[in-house]
């Protein structure tokens, strides 16, 4: 009885090997397949996000954070909303950053803290402690003009919040005020966003500055920054809107003058005042 080549039976092993190596590489390595929406003769999404835990993800703007991982800024490709997420380098979802995340549910948008668009993004060192944070500025749509602000750390590719800022008819800069190679964060915003005139008037000043890591407030630090409020609030107060704002213009003039004279202030208390100026109007008008 002859004996049974080796040669053939090596070749075969060899190339089911070779078989099973690109079936196995393409397995790991192939990109889910994604949803589109056809609008406007254009498919969308352009950039999808592969893998992402929310169908029809969008890819608008990166950051690079590493040879294999991006800081993505996402939007779905029908609902308003943007997001930021953590992708590799082939644009498969990892993960979303603390309060990065989009969910909607029937098609509308049910959480998302950090607005509808991207005006700004950045990493720069604020405390010159040679490691940058990272910043973002957004925009909500609707006429109380509010850009929520967000500050993360980023250390071992890990992003942390720490502080996020939300308020009406808001702006949010980074500088150095006192040209000491640390930068401050200027919030500045309105106590309401309901009307013109409360926007215009009801104007406050928020300094924060990172001490041992943390946000805090300093805007006693910097009283040459208040004054040009004292001009805001010390217009007459003529017409029945403007008396109804007269005990919060009192309080925010307390503030500022505390700040120019050195004591720490802010305007969390005229907030409530006019929060409850508000319930009274409120309150009468049940009443009737």
């Amino acid at each position: 009885m002859g004996k049974i080549s080796r040669k053939p039976l090596l070749i075969f092993s060899l190339l089911f090997f070779c078989l099973l190596t690109v079936l196995m590489y393409q397995r790991f390595s192939e990109k889910r397949s994604y949803l589109t929406i056809e609008t406007g003769g254009e498919i969308y999404p352009k950039n999808p996000v592969f893998n992402a835990p929310i169908d029809y993800l969008d890819i608008l703007k990166k950051i690079n954070l590493s040879p294999h991982t991006n800081l993505s800024l996402v939007r779905h490709a029908m609902f308003s909303g943007a997001g930021l997420a953590i992708t590799d380098d082939k644009d498969v979802f990892i993960n979303w950053i603390p309060e990065g995340e989009l969910a909607f549910k029937q098609g509308s948008i049910i959480d998302n803290s950090l607005g509808d668009v991207l005006y700004w993004w950045k990493f720069e060192d604020l405390d010159a402690n040679n490691t940058q944070e990272f910043m973002a500025e957004f925009g909500i749509a609707g006429s109380s003009f509010t850009h929520p602000f967000h500050l993360y750390s980023y250390n071992n590719g890990k992003f942390t919040l720490l502080l996020k800022l939300i308020k009406a008819s808001s702006k949010t800069e980074v500088k150095d005020l006192n040209n000491d190679g640390q930068k401050e964060i200027i919030h500045q915003f309105s106590l309401s966003g309901s009307g013109a005139f409360d926007k215009a008037t009801l104007r406050w000043k928020d300094i924060w500055r990172l001490k041992d890591g943390n946000p805090v407030k300093v805007n006693n630090e910097f009283p040459e920054q208040y004054p040009e409020l004292l001009d805001i609030y010390k217009e007459p107060l003529l017409s029945e809107e403007q008396k109804f704002f007269h005990p919060v213009f009192l309080c925010l003039k307390e503030k500022v003058e505390s700040n120019i004279n050195g004591i720490l202030a802010d305007s969390e208390d005229c907030a409530n005042i006019l929060h409850r100026q508000y319930e009274e109007v409120f309150t009468k008008i049940g009443q009737k």
